[in-house]
């Protein structure tokens, strides 16, 4: 399976992080679809549609934890759009944002303070309980046989918008569709066994 990840956070009012707040989304290309917001369909549809064409079989969605931007824009806009059927999806994780505040010191240990009611372990934990009850049962979210997990055999493009680090390959007005229409030769070797 070929998946790439895909951030659900362009327009969010107040991120300064990675330009992708109030406008001021910084990048050294010209995006095809301008500067877009992610809870546009018309852009969520093109997205899928791209991605499609190049082989594509799911996004992993960007995700920190329930009823943020992101979490609200996958479970209000990305999935009610009319061509979301047409692809898998699955959650990514982002433990670095998810279990670490901006200021505070960074670790992994689940028995450190999330905040002072909170441990990063139960954190962690109440995330998982609200994307079970929240995405794991749709038929679209990405399982191996009935679990909700990533597939063991796959590929992950990393990504299919992240333009701000120049790591896209959405298509722009320089380089048109050429990653997208490489990432679709790349897709047939690896889905006809040859890589």
């Amino acid at each position: 399976m070929l998946g790439a990840h895909y951030y659900p956070w362009y327009g969010k009012p107040a991120h300064s992080i990675l330009g992708a707040g109030g406008g001021s989304q910084v990048t050294l290309i010209t995006l095809f679809l301008g500067k877009y917001n992610s809870r546009d369909p018309a852009a969520i549809n093109q997205h899928i549609a791209w991605a499609k064409s190049a082989g594509i079989d799911f996004f992993a969605m960007e995700w920190t934890e329930p009823h943020t931007w992101e979490d609200i824009t996958l479970k209000e806009y990305y999935l009610p759009a009319s061509k979301a059927a047409e692809i898998k999806f699955c959650i990514l994780y982002d433990s670095y944002f998810a279990l670490n505040k901006l200021g505070t010191l960074f670790s992994f240990n689940f028995n450190d303070r999330h905040t002072t009611a909170k441990t990063k372990g139960r954190k962690f934990l109440d995330g998982f309980e609200y994307l079970a009850d929240t995405y794991f049962s749709d038929p679209r979210y990405l399982k191996i046989g009935d679990r909700p997990l990533p597939e063991l055999k796959m590929v992950l493009i990393t990504t299919f918008n992240e333009w701000h680090e120049g790591t896209e390959i959405e298509p722009s007005q320089e380089y048109g569709s050429t990653y997208l229409e490489l990432t679709e030769l790349f897709s047939d070797e690896l889905k006809g066994g040859r890589v």
